[in-house]
């Protein structure tokens, strides 16, 4: 999916720069691929809300920055990270606007049942970016809607990465 390719290219940036990095899942299901390919690159994994609660509080002084993907699991994790990482800037990367999306859906399809969940994630979108130091948008159009409804937060565009890919067959 497109969140976890874009947290990939962003983990491997990083890591480039030489940033320490823990990557925190809050699924508690346990991955050991994805785990064991984050530890080969030196990335320190935690894994579930439980265990990443108790990192923040153990840990949490010492993060310089956190980076919170996913409109839900930012709204999951924004109190205990102000709360414990009081040294950290917070930058809450939308993966894209969950309720923009939704609009666009809703104008194509008509499914007017679609208008709870847009509210609903236009709150907690809107509360991140407010809780956040910075917000990643991917696109001008989505960093647009955010100044709109937020003209003070800190938005900057920061589009999706993705490896080049040899062609199939020539040109």
């Amino acid at each position: 999916d497109s969140g976890s390719v874009r947290m990939s290219g962003i983990l491997h940036l990083l890591r480039e720069q030489g940033f320490h990095l823990t990557f925190a899942a809050d699924n508690a299901a346990e991955q050991k691929s994805y785990r064991q390919q984050l530890e080969g690159q030196g990335i320190e994994t935690v894994q579930g809300y439980p265990a990443i609660l108790e990192q923040l509080g153990q840990q949490g002084g010492k993060y310089r920055y956190i980076i919170l993907s996913r409109p839900d699991v930012a709204f999951r994790y924004l109190p205990a990270v102000r709360a414990f990482a009081l040294n950290a800037e917070v930058a809450f990367d939308t993966v894209d606007l969950y309720w923009v999306r939704m609009e666009r859906e809703m104008e194509i399809t008509g499914d007017c049942n679609l208008k709870e969940r847009i509210a609903h994630y236009r709150r907690i979108e809107l509360f991140n970016t407010a809780c956040s130091d910075i917000v990643l948008a991917i696109t001008p159009e989505e960093q647009a809607r955010l100044l709109d409804e937020l003209p003070d937060a800190r938005v900057e565009i920061l589009p999706n990465i993705h490896d080049p890919q040899p062609l199939a067959t020539p040109f």
